[in-house]
């Protein structure tokens, strides 16, 4: 008797590139706290298996003259969200990173300017 089968293979594609949508400035003012918005978009392949992103704060970069001492709790970034205390001085710069979760090594950064 012939006998057949098939087999279907799928492959999961990792994430090859993404981009990180929001604003590249926040203003406190007279808040306490300000807080910023970033999602990514434009992630490639479109049929990448695991779109999820982790985001790191990669640098702060405070003017010349200006810098103080800051704790963890002054800039903070989780879920796309950065928050930004009023003790960080106008003209920091704050990079932030968007990494592909599934271990493939894409990742877009982005600089925020304190105003």
């Amino acid at each position: 008797s012939n006998k057949s089968a098939t087999v279907t293979i799928n492959v999961a594609s990792l994430v090859t590139s993404l981009e990180i949508s929001g604003p590249d400035t926040v203003t406190i003012g007279t808040k306490t706290s300000v807080t910023a918005k970033y999602t990514v978009t434009a992630v490639r392949p479109d049929r990448a298996a695991d779109k999820k992103v982790t985001w790191t704060i990669d640098g702060i970069t405070q003017p010349a003259g200006q810098e103080v001492t800051l704790q963890a709790s002054d800039v903070r970034m989780a879920n796309g969200t950065l928050t930004v205390s009023k003790k960080v001085p106008a003209g920091t710069q704050i990079s932030i990173i968007a990494t592909a979760a599934d271990g493939g090594g894409a990742q877009d950064s982005l600089t925020v300017t304190v105003e």
